[in-house]
């Protein structure tokens, strides 16, 4: 192959689930409330199996024959690893072989390929015309995350599956980014986290489109330091694959981005398909890192060194590199993984995160903040969160009257406070 999904008939309508075993695609409300259908339990033996089949039938050279399917596992648990990596469309694209795959897993792993496809037409006509808007009213805009990585690193964008795009503004651009975002057929649906709030268009032909619109580089207050957003505006690059005005954060920053939210993602957790995972190493994840650390120059390899070492971030881009490493080969600048080996130490992001008494973290994330106004909104979130926030962390609450979501969310946190457990 790869395969010309292009080329194949389909319906320009978004699959919301598939035939067989396989009809576990939970839906944009289902994600946002946490209703998740509870999964099928895969040992974790069984996993690690699936994610090396899966990672070498990725990295299979051209000149070597992919893996054939030879895995002793139901295809079901196989396909929520693919869904959970995110890389139904990276198999096609690198011939991994699907012709000896299960024909249900094999149509499965098509199906969603070119559902990816059609997507991508269709989100990135909405970005475009979203960034052409916010350059008219002369509103800086960074491209962040996964469709920035999609426009810059990746040879088909719409091979780097992800559910959204991640737009940074100035906190003072933040009122007429909104009137923007509203002038554009989007409609905010979530202010959940400090930091960012949800917009969605519906285009009407079956896809709903999501942006995060963001101010803040990282959604934890305690943690901004991390990266700044004056820094990533002072080093903003070009993406003109994906528009001609449209700009994105240098690799370097990229990597620490990504590293930071592989680690935040572990705690947290990540939805795909029908499950949250709490796991750190995705596949779609390890190949950013893959296609992105090659671009680094000698001195930008310096860069990411001196930037890891000096905010606590060593260990976790250590990680990152070397788990791309691991799946795929990734060459790597061997001097500055040895600085990063020898200044694995304290780790900001573990530390934040194993706070387990939320008034502290409340108190840690108020100190850490400059002015009331911020202050203000980051109390507003914390202690009076959106009822979108509510069912999202207590699905059981769902459709209660919002009196009665906050009193279950103080009484669950009270029981957390009284008996040490960690909260949700």
């Amino acid at each position: 192959m790869p395969l010309d999904l292009l080329a194949i008939h389909v319906r320009a309508r978004r699959v919301r689930k598939r035939r067989g075993p396989f009809a576990m695609q939970a839906s944009r409300d289902d994600r946002q409330t946490g209703q998740l259908p509870e999964g099928s339990r895969t040992p974790p033996v069984a996993i690690a199996n699936i994610d090396a089949f899966l990672a070498q039938a990725l990295a299979a050279p051209e000149s070597t024959a992919s893996p054939a399917f030879d895995l002793d596992v139901a295809a079901d648990s196989v396909w929520q690893r693919i869904e959970f990596h995110g890389i139904a469309l990276a198999l096609c694209d690198a011939d991994a072989g699907l012709r000896s795959w299960p024909e249900d897993l094999r149509e499965s792993v098509l199906e969603e390929a070119r559902h990816q496809v059609l997507w991508e037409e269709s989100h990135r006509e909405v970005v475009i015309a979203l960034l052409d808007r916010l350059d008219e009213q002369g509103i800086p805009a960074l491209v962040m995350k996964g469709t920035a990585l999609a426009y810059s690193v990746y040879d088909r964008p719409a091979t780097r599956r992800r559910g959204d795009t991640d737009l940074l503004v100035a906190r003072s651009d933040l009122r007429k980014a909104r009137q923007v975002m509203a002038a554009a057929g989007l409609e905010r649906i979530s202010d959940a986290h400090f930091g960012q709030e949800v917009w969605v268009r519906d285009t009407g032909i079956g896809f709903v489109h999501a942006i995060d619109l963001h101010w803040e580089v990282i959604g934890s207050p305690s943690l901004r330091r991390l990266i700044g957003h004056d820094e990533c505006f002072a080093h903003a690059i070009p993406l003109e694959r994906l528009a001609g005005h449209a700009r994105t954060l240098d690799p370097v920053l990229q990597l620490l981005r990504g590293a930071i939210n592989r680690e935040l993602h572990i705690v947290h957790g990540y939805i795909a398909g029908a499950q949250r995972h709490h796991e750190g190493d995705r596949l779609i994840w390890r190949m950013d890192t893959h296609l992105l650390a090659p671009s680094l120059t000698e001195g930008q390899w310096r860069e990411l060194g001196r930037l890891a070492c000096e905010r606590g971030l060593a260990g976790a881009i250590l990680t990152s590199l070397r788990g791309a490493q691991a799946s795929f080969g990734t060459t790597l600048c061997e001097s500055a993984v040895a600085d990063l080996e020898a200044a694995q130490g304290a780790n900001p992001i573990a530390d934040h995160l194993a706070e387990t008494n939320a008034l502290a973290r409340l108190r840690a994330d108020l100190a850490a903040l400059e002015t009331p106004e911020e202050k203000l909104e980051l109390f507003r979130v914390r202690v009076f969160p959106s009822r979108s926030q509510i069912e999202r962390r207590y699905p059981e609450a769902s459709g209660w009257p919002m009196p009665l979501q906050h009193l279950y969310r103080l009484l669950s946190a009270g029981l957390r406070l009284f008996t040490g457990r960690r909260g949700r």
